[in-house]
């Protein structure tokens, strides 16, 4: 099932799941993701450096991820959590809406 590709601007396409329609709105949702740096800052005036990642916004290069979500673009649910693979984040994901399916269904009653 994971012979799904995302491919979006500016990134290496990702394998994953096909992701399900959003739980509340039905729209497909969209893949984000972000790419980190590692880079070495100097700490004041001392030659210990410590290390910071930071965000990579625009390049001109094609990026490779390590952070990836899934969102809605009509209502802007979320995964509510950032993973370290397109496959984990669908898994999340398809999770979710499994789970909301189950929530809405209504409880039975028991006659008395």
């Amino acid at each position: 099932m994971s012979d799904y590709t995302i491919t979006q601007d500016g990134y290496t396409p990702v394998k994953c799941d096909k992701p399900l329609p959003c739980p509340f709105c039905g729209t497909e949702p969209k893949l984000a993701q972000l790419a980190h740096h590692m880079r070495s800052e100097r700490i004041g005036r001392s030659r210990r450096f410590l290390q910071v990642e930071v965000c990579i916004l625009a390049s001109t290069s094609t990026l490779t991820a390590d952070t990836f979500w899934f969102k809605c673009p009509k209502c802007y649910c979320t995964t509510g959590g950032h993973k370290d693979t397109a496959m984990e984040a669908s898994k999340v994901w398809n999770r979710r809406v499994a789970n909301s399916a189950l929530s809405l269904t209504p409880p039975s009653r028991k006659s008395k």
